[in-house]
């Protein structure tokens, strides 16, 4: 009697982690490959790319610029090209407007900027970690 009730608990486990898991998996990825970002006068171009590994990577991952969402959807080893006003600014990376992760402060002017983003671990949800790894001039 004991064993059966056992395996009735440890197939409802098994259920909910899967519903877990399927659930981080259901969203729509933000569209990747963008050839050329050509910003305008006073605006420069940030690219943000995810990390390629299999922690977090049902776990989508959001980005926003100045407390403003900006991406949504990027999954593991995708990146986003963002436009953005020349200036000082605040990023920041995570899985939800809870998670948001650390924030970066950073000035461009007409710039390319590269940062990395390296997930967190977390079960449900994720903080992001940035790293600035590239940074040239577009004049």
């Amino acid at each position: 009697m004991k064993t059966s009730k056992f395996k009735k608990i440890s197939c409802l486990i098994a259920i909910l982690f899967a519903v877990i898991i399927l659930a981080g998996c259901a969203s729509t990825p933000t569209e990747t490959g963008v050839p050329d970002v050509i910003p305008g006068q006073n605006e420069s171009v940030i690219i943000v790319q995810r990390k390629k590994t299999m922690v977090g990577a049902a776990i989508s991952m959001k980005i926003w610029i100045d407390e403003a969402e900006a991406a949504s959807g990027m999954r593991s080893g995708q990146e986003v090209k963002l436009i953005i006003a020349d200036g000082k600014h605040i990023i920041q990376a995570g899985s939800s407007a809870v998670d948001k992760g650390d924030s970066v402060t950073f000035f461009v002017t007409s710039e390319e900027i590269t940062f990395f983003a390296e997930p967190q671990f977390g079960l449900l949800a994720a903080g992001f970690k940035l790293a600035e790894t590239a940074k040239r001039s577009m004049r």
